[in-house]
Parts: C-alpha cells; structure tokens; sequence
C-alpha cells in the first residue's frame, strides 16, 4: 500500500489529465524511465509493480479491458 500511496502523485504528475483507461504501456514504460533517472531502480520498480497491481484490479471488476502495465 506506501508502494501507491508513493506512486500515484508520481505517476498523476506524468500524465497530467489522463484516464487511466487512456493509460498505455508506452507511457507506463516512459514514466518507469524517468523514475529510474530520479529514484533507485528500487523504487521505480516498486512504484510499477503497485500500478500494475490497481491495473490488475481495474481489469478483474470490469473498468479496464486490458491492463496496460502487462505487456
């Protein structure tokens, strides 16, 4: 749970107004760049394995088709 409590205002500030249906890997994969730039390779990978946990579970209830942190 600190994993997204941590991410989520990272990953907001990256792609400003987006839905997160709009979300694509691509952009998962630019925004876990640039954190890999800014923090340690730890923590980036934590911050994108707590996204790809919400993304799972947006899948399993329906709201995202596919979850775009799996690729």
């Amino acid at each position: 749970r600190r994993g997204l409590t941590h991410a989520r205002p990272r990953l907001a500030r990256s792609v400003g107004n987006s839905r997160v249906d709009e979300l694509t890997p691509a952009i998962l994969y630019e925004w876990h760049r640039e954190l890999a730039v800014t923090s340690s390779a730890v923590t980036a990978n934590s911050y994108l394995r707590a996204v790809a946990v919400v993304c799972g579970r947006l899948v399993d209830r329906g709201v995202l088709a596919a979850s775009p942190a799996r690729h």
